[in-house]
């Protein structure tokens, strides 16, 4: 997968604040914190057990246990032996590429979208230029909420797939075209042996 730390060196980022949706453990904090303090990033994680393990784990984390999509409705949420991979979709291709990752619970959640949970919040969107998503599948659906907001964004940094991993979500081209639509282009992007990787979006593709 691309390392987001290249990327900001490449492309000469400069975040000024960072959303990252589908926190999981936090994982790319040593980064982020090169760039920006704490409190100028959020965290956002939907299954509401890796919140709690996150917020238990790691101490002074801005992250918040919602679960974003393109409105409001109870989804099934399907957990994964390995957590990460856990999605509002059911696994499909994902069966193949990864055989040793099975679901083992669904659990019943109320989704809400970004405008709604920066609402809720109080959160001032303008002081971040930076949208990252890892959220196995739903990223189009969360974008689709929020598309009143995109412009506050100047960087775009999520995950993709060439290959339905996961049952009737968006592949890659879909996500370009989305994304073109609304003025950000892609700038790189890296796909791997199992069909799926992380692209990099920005704004009037400056």
């Amino acid at each position: 997968n691309m390392n987001i730390d290249d990327i900001f060196k490449i492309y000469n980022c400069k975040p000024t604040g960072i959303i990252h949706i589908g926190a999981h453990m936090c994982e790319e904090q040593p980064i982020y914190l090169k760039y920006l303090p704490e409190d100028k990033i959020i965290w956002i994680e939907g299954n509401p057990e890796t919140y709690k393990k996150a917020k238990t784990i790691l101490k002074n984390v801005n992250i918040y246990n919602a679960l974003i999509c393109d409105d409001e409705k109870y989804v099934d949420f399907i957990v994964t032996n390995n957590i990460c991979s856990s999605s509002i979709f059911p696994l499909k291709e994902h069966k193949n590429k990864h055989p040793d990752v099975i679901e083992t619970k669904r659990i019943k959640l109320k989704t809400i979208t970004f405008k709604q949970f920066v609402e809720i919040n109080n959160i001032d969107v303008k002081k971040y230029n930076l949208l990252v998503m890892d959220t196995q599948g739903a990223e189009l659906m969360i974008l689709q909420g929020m598309i009143e907001l995109l412009d506050n964004f100047d960087y775009i940094f999520l995950e993709v797939s060439v290959v339905e991993l996961y049952e009737g979500y968006c592949l890659f081209d879909d996500m370009t075209k989305f994304l073109n639509d609304h003025n950000f282009y892609l700038k790189a992007y890296k796909i791997n042996k199992h069909q799926w990787g992380d692209a990099f979006f920005v704004k009037n593709g400056s």
